[in-house]
């Protein structure tokens, strides 16, 4: 209970699927990252949080690392969580992203972990707890900066 019609991974039925079919992002995901990339007083924002999204994101946005949105790719983004939602894996060029310390991918749908996250050669917190891995890529080990690996609550047999 609790979690308002449709339930866990479904977002608002029809319409979020619909939303997620466009070359475009929904409206509340395209202005939660519209906000977060205002750079501050200090710089560019380093951090992309899209935590928990109502309804839930079903694929990665737009505009992080592409030029989908019309604006270049997010590079020096360093902390990324998008724990919570209904992600069921990330772009191939999401690995461009090199600049990434942080990643929370945790409590999604994500199946596949692709051999290009040794790319994130920053990475030091990767979680990915509460998916549906059924294995790591051998290609991890070469993340030497990454401290924290949480792999728990998925289908993984053996590593």
């Amino acid at each position: 209970g609790g979690e308002g019609r449709g339930g866990e991974g479904r977002g608002g039925g029809m319409a979020s699927v619909m939303a997620y079919t466009k070359n475009s992002n929904p409206k509340h995901v395209e202005q939660a990252i519209l906000l977060q990339r205002i750079d501050g007083p200090s710089g560019p924002n380093r951090k992309l949080l899209l935590v928990n999204m109502a309804p839930k994101m079903l694929r990665w946005p737009f505009g992080v690392s592409d030029t989908q949105m019309g604006q270049p790719p997010w590079f020096s983004l360093c902390t990324v969580y998008v724990s919570n939602n209904s992600l069921k894996g990330l772009p191939h060029d999401f690995w461009k992203l090199t600049n990434l310390t942080d990643l929370r991918l945790d409590h999604n749908a994500i199946a596949i972990l692709p051999p290009t996250v040794a790319q994130l050669s920053s990475l030091q917190t990767l979680w990915l707890h509460n998916n549906e891995l059924e294995t790591v890529p051998v290609e991890i080990s070469a993340l030497l900066h990454l401290g924290l690996l949480s792999l728990n609550d998925n289908n993984i047999r053996m590593l």
